[in-house]
């Protein structure tokens, strides 16, 4: 670390992964992964207000199972190397208020159903993309936490050249989008009120990519009163989730389908016994 200027990290770790998976009626599955990993780190601060930041990693997940709608249900997937890149910046627009803008790309195997309904490796896939958010008080008692994500997920490999699956990902949501508000100025004395807005843009649902769900926007509105009883701090908070009603669906990354909940009451009362 440099002070006022900066700081750098590298590092490195050899890995030793092991997995056993266990199932009724079906065969114990044993995995193993002995990779060396690594990443590197790089903040910069040019100005008093302004740091730029990169890093690079390889890193290790696990790849999960096949589902029950495949006909190698239960079938375990190898653990992935992964890598990632990011870079960004981040801008100090107030001493309360800051911007943090970035780029970056993942990079991992592709698992999912192909035209045989069995589950498996695909490809590649790469999540490319930039990202943007705000966060802090932008005015006396109002305070905003807002974010953008826009995402170009891509899958290569022997499949999409031979044209039996499409060049998209099923599950990714291209645009997401967040926006919360709360308001609670010091002369409303422990009330205040907040909204959330998400806008997601719609989802391929097949690995033909015939077909997508629609964008979603959800509002949430809500209150909440900091008093004090029986000398224990206590605090009340209301809220409705998906004030529209508005209908959506969640998809998972092997096509599967739930609907997104729809309108719902929330209230609470917490209490700091000590």
């Amino acid at each position: 670390m440099w002070a006022g200027t900066g700081a750098l990290g590298i590092g490195v770790q050899k890995t030793f992964y092991h997995r056993d998976i266990r199932q009724p009626g079906l065969p114990e599955v044993t995995s193993r992964a002995q990779p060396m990993l690594y990443n590197a780190s790089l903040n910069f601060i040019p100005l008093d207000r302004l740091a730029v930041y990169a890093s690079y990693a390889r890193g290790l997940e696990e790849s999960g199972i096949a589902p029950n709608s495949a006909l190698n249900r239960g079938e375990a997937m190898p653990a992935s190397l992964t890598k990632q890149v990011d870079a960004g910046l981040r801008y100090a627009v107030t001493v309360s208020l800051s911007v943090i803008a970035g780029v970056f790309q993942v990079e991992k195997p592709y698992f999912n159903i192909n035209t045989a309904n069995v589950y498996g490796p695909l490809g590649s896939v790469r999540h490319r993309g930039i990202e943007f958010s705000v966060t802090g008080q932008i005015a006396e008692g109002l305070t905003v936490v807002g974010g953008m994500i826009l995402l170009q997920p891509r899958v290569s490999g022997d499949p999409v050249d031979r044209g039996v699956i499409g060049p998209i990902p099923v599950g990714p949501t291209p645009r997401n989008v967040l926006l919360n508000l709360q308001y609670q100025p010091e002369a409303w004395k422990g009330f205040g009120i907040n909204a959330q807005f998400t806008n997601l843009s719609g989802q391929v649902t097949r690995t033909d990519n015939a077909y997508k769900t629609g964008s979603y926007n959800q509002l949430n509105l809500g209150a909440r009163y900091n008093f004090t009883m029986f000398s224990m701090p206590m605090s009340w908070r209301g809220q409705v989730q998906n004030v529209t009603n508005a209908y959506g669906w969640n998809v998972g990354s092997s096509g599967s389908f739930n609907p997104k909940n729809p309108r719902r009451y929330q209230m609470t009362l917490t209490a700091d016994i000590e």
